[in-house]
């Protein structure tokens, strides 16, 4: 029976892995399809450089997911919940730092790279953005569900794949570059931020989901009001034709300005940040 569980599970997770390479591995294909080959070189780009970023966290965050099996184990659900928060609210928040700091220095890191000829409108990297941080903020609800062994959705990457597929394609044709991200984007927004918090809330947390989708939707609009007004204080100090280390110093400025309005308004908005606080402060106290 045991062996039997064993290999169920085995070929669920083989149907998830199967779904996610159709998910990334396609867009490249159907891009060209839509635009020119030279488009999709510098999609390749800008992926690249999105890929190394999202690679790290990825290593960081999913050392995570035997701590969190320990958890579980311990039957302790308020426990667990205020965990769940915790780093719910820290890792969106590490995913907003990441794609504010790729929305301020990827165009003019391109334009050093290779050149100004090579970088993508405005809109592209908006929708690139967003894909990216969707990718960062999914990372709890992965490590949780893999925590609780919640492989049974087989169905979920096939009409995430077929979504994407079809979407991707008729945007693709009305759209071009920007139609087929809005694609992937969109199989990523039902699929990972409806679905699956609503599986793994009622499957294993068992709990109403309707407080994650709220959190969420708050977590997201400090994120967004922090870019508004760190980008509106950037431009204050930055003109077109200022030099590349000019951008660079007002980019890393920038960057700290959004990393201090964003945690103190995640800081007065929210329980996570407050528990995330002080076990860093506990940290480092340990340390020294």
């Amino acid at each position: 029976q045991r062996y039997k569980i064993l290999l169920t599970k085995t070929k669920q997770m083989f149907m998830h892995k199967i779904g996610g390479f159709v998910l990334y591995q396609t867009s490249p294909l159907i891009i060209y399809a839509f635009v020119t080959l030279e488009t999709v070189t510098y999609y390749g780009n800008y992926m690249m450089i999105i890929g190394y970023c999202t690679s790290l966290l990825s290593v960081v965050f999913g050392n995570m997911t035997a701590s969190i099996g320990n958890l579980i184990a311990d039957n302790d659900k308020r426990h667990t919940m205020d965990v769940f928060w915790e780093l719910f609210t820290s890792r969106i928040w590490i995913g907003g730092i990441v794609c504010f700091a790729l929305y301020i220095s990827i165009e003019p890191f391109i334009t050093a790279w290779i050149g100004e000829k090579y970088v993508l409108s405005e809109s592209t990297l908006l929708l690139m953005v967003l894909y990216t941080f969707i990718q960062i903020s999914r990372s709890v609800i992965e490590s949780y569900k893999d925590a609780y062994q919640l492989f049974g959705d087989i169905w979920a990457p096939v009409i995430e794949a077929c979504i994407n597929l079809g979407a991707s394609i008729l945007f693709g044709y009305l759209w071009g570059l920007n139609g087929v991200l809005m694609g992937v984007n969109l199989s990523l927004v039902i699929i990972i931020l409806i679905w699956k918090p609503y599986y793994i809330f009622r499957h294993g947390l068992q709990s109403s989901v309707m407080r994650y989708y709220a959190q969420y939707v708050l977590h997201l609009a400090v994120l967004v009001i922090g870019a508004i007004v760190t980008k509106y204080i950037m431009g204050l100090w930055i003109s077109e034709e200022a030099s590349i280390l000019i951008t660079g110093g007002v980019c890393a400025v920038g960057l700290l300005v959004y990393i201090l309005v964003t945690y103190a308004m995640l800081l007065a908005c929210t329980n996570g940040m407050s528990a995330f606080t002080t076990r860093v402060k506990n940290i480092l106290k340990h340390q020294i």
